[in-house]
């Protein structure tokens, strides 16, 4: 009979595994934000929230437990019981977000970043930035304003866009794929409008970020368009010079 499956084994032995999990927890405190496997990322969510609560007791119990897990304790436990227990002093749990950021190279591991929450200077998280970048892929794709487009779609009713379809009457399938088109939009304004909430800043401000990210992501494509164009003339005229307007 298989025991133990209250935790992930890691492929480790208990000695490793703990002491793998004091080191990514004291530096999950330190930095706020680190980058590892997606399995471990899960396990350290674990211990980094009993920490936290331990900070939010704030007892000498709780610090002595705190100081007997954590790696270098002259930084960490003072930003335990300190900053950190403020911060999430109102909050009764839910202190980390993962987020997954593809896979590793070589073995193929699927790599996540886990974070902690700051509700307080949201713009300064990476989910906040995962947003904007999301709308600046959109807003390149289909050439608008993205952020007004996305609220303004979402308040209007379905029975515009039924109206609106020049084909006719819809079938019940496409007026399926209408709801569910619908059903996203609503998603999306709420996202946006629960970040625009949590940061105060207003649809300018958001669509400002944006726009800054597109033209980013503009730039980027057009340098891949040229290293393209530079690896196909020296394939075809390997003996000649390069053009300047291929190497800018």
């Amino acid at each position: 009979m298989y025991h133990g499956k209250r935790m992930r084994r890691l492929n480790l032995t208990s000695a490793h595994r703990r002491a793998l999990l004091r080191n990514l927890t004291s530096a999950l405190i330190k930095h706020e934000r680190i980058e590892t496997t997606l399995p471990k990322a899960k396990e350290v969510r674990r211990t980094i929230e009993r920490m936290i609560t331990l900070g939010k007791r704030g007892d000498l119990h709780a610090r002595q437990m705190a100081e007997a897990f954590v790696f270098e304790p002259k930084i960490t436990v003072p930003k335990l019981f300190g900053l950190l227990a403020e911060r999430y002093a109102s909050r009764q749990g839910g202190y980390t977000r993962i987020i997954k950021s593809g896979f590793r190279k070589g073995d193929h591991a699927p790599r996540a970043i886990i974070e902690l929450i700051n509700d307080k200077e949201p713009i300064r998280e990476l989910g906040f930035s995962c947003i904007v970048r999301s709308l600046a892929h959109e807003q390149l794709k289909n050439n608008v304003k993205i952020v007004d487009t996305i609220l303004n779609a979402a308040q209007a009713p379905l029975s515009e866009a039924v109206v609106s379809n020049k084909a006719g009457p819809l079938e019940k399938r496409d007026y399926k794929k209408l709801l569910h088109q619908r059903d996203i939009e609503k998603k999306k304004a709420k996202l946006v409008q629960k970040r625009l909430e949590q940061s105060g800043m207003s649809a300018e401000g958001l669509q400002n970020l944006v726009d800054n990210d597109a033209q980013h992501l503009q730039m980027l494509l057009e340098r891949r368009k040229d290293k393209k164009l530079i690896h196909f003339m020296k394939k075809v005229w390997p003996d000649k010079d390069i053009p300047e307007f291929a190497t800018r």
